[in-house]
């Protein structure tokens, strides 16, 4: 079994422990939380190594197991990354970057938003510069946004007005919205180690929802990383707008993603967004 391992705080500050030889596992900490950064798991795909140990200040190597979900399992960690997350480097950095350049955005892993006891869980690709970066809620500030929202209002799964702000009162009704990548990512493009490090999160998020039925995916990239999430093969489920399959307890639709990019072109247009959605709906029951 992997560990994740987290222990009682000691720093304000990072801190880097000795090199791990045999693991060759680095470990960071940051307030009152202990971070894992770790060679990826060729079997499981995890950012975590099994056995790791933490250094503390005093230097005494404290380890405390905690059990994981393995690909497919119900969630049993965090399902939502910390503040100041510090798992993909490229990604804390791109955060900074927008940090010191624009202090009153959000700048930092977009959590989820929606309803906790949803059956339908729509699954983006990650947060944009200008949308969930700067707003801190999925799909919030950028053009994407206006076409989703709209479309789960007109179909009662939303109540209120989306104004593009996240404290706008918009809510969500049976619905929660997350996304495979929670930090921005340069050019709107994670790496497939970032996707691998941030999966955890999306099996956490998935395994805690008790009434999750049904699944919706927008784009190819999410559509990947929820079928890795659950332990499927792409070709049990492959990817084309409107596609449906039952994966273990739910149903899969795929989508194409709402971006201006698609809508411009055509390749989306708002009645198959409705449809698509209208089809998730009826597989969550809602």
């Amino acid at each position: 079994m992997e560990r994740f391992i987290e222990i009682a705080p000691c720093s304000r500050f990072y801190v880097v422990a000795p090199h791990d030889r045999k693991t060759g596992s680095h470990f960071f900490a940051r307030r009152s939380h202990f971070y894992v950064v770790a060679p990826r798991d060729r079997k499981t795909g995890s950012p975590f190594s099994p056995g790791a140990l933490i250094f503390t200040w005093s230097r005494r190597m404290i380890e405390k197991p905690v059990p994981t979900f393995s690909p497919g399992a119900p969630g049993a960690g965090p399902a939502e990354p910390g503040r100041d997350c510090p798992l993909c480097p490229r990604l804390v950095a791109y955060r900074a970057e927008n940090a010191a350049a624009h202090p009153d955005w959000f700048n930092g892993p977009a959590p989820s938003f929606g309803d906790p006891d949803a059956r339908l869980l729509i699954v983006g690709l990650a947060p944009g510069r200008m949308g969930a970066n700067r707003t801190g809620r999925p799909f919030t500030g950028d053009y994407a946004g206006v076409l989703l929202y709209e479309t789960l209002i007109d179909l009662g799964l939303a109540v209120g007005t989306y104004q593009a702000r996240h404290d706008d009162g918009l809510a969500l009704r049976g619905v929660m919205i997350t996304n495979a990548v929670r930090c921005a990512p340069p050019g709107n493009r994670p790496e497939p180690a970032e996707e691998r490090a941030c999966r955890p999160f999306l099996q956490a998020r998935i395994g805690q929802l008790p009434r999750l039925r049904a699944i919706l995916t927008l784009g190819d990239v999410a559509h990947r990383n929820v079928l890795a999430a659950l332990g499927v093969k792409r070709a049990q489920a492959p990817f084309g707008h409107g596609a449906m399959a039952q994966v273990g307890d739910y149903w899969l639709t795929a989508s194409y993603h709402c971006s201006r990019l698609n809508t411009n072109t055509g390749r989306l247009t708002a009645g198959m967004f409705a449809d698509v959605m209208g089809a998730a709906k009826q597989a969550a029951g809602l």
